[in-house]
């Protein structure tokens, strides 16, 4: 027997490499995905507030790896379709409109 990569400790059999099979028989569908994007994301509701330094993170790594400064139209366009969407959901009287307005 001879020792794995890197000295890791892992014991194989002389000549021979790892038996798993890493490949995928087919893609998943993008139904699948959605579905187990979807539960991921209702078991990690209680968590949230944990996940607010990562997207913080992600986003300054993301902008500070940027060649140029982004145009500033795409993000003012989105903050006026996020008021405007906060607008409505406010004048039609959801349960969620302040939660919505106050986010905005």
């Amino acid at each position: 027997m001879t020792t794995g990569a890197a000295g890791s400790g892992i014991a194989l059999p002389a000549g021979r490499a790892r038996a798993h099979n890493t490949r995928l028989r087919r893609l998943p569908s993008a139904a699948v995905l959605l579905r187990g994007a979807a539960a991921e994301v209702h078991a990690q509701l209680d968590r949230v507030f944990l996940w607010v330094p990562v997207a913080f993170g992600l986003g300054a790594a993301i902008y500070l790896g940027l060649k140029t400064e982004p145009p500033l139209w795409p993000a003012a366009s989105a903050a006026v379709a996020l008021g405007l969407a906060a607008g409505v959901a406010a004048w039609r009287g959801g349960g969620r409109a302040l939660i919505a307005v106050l986010l905005l």
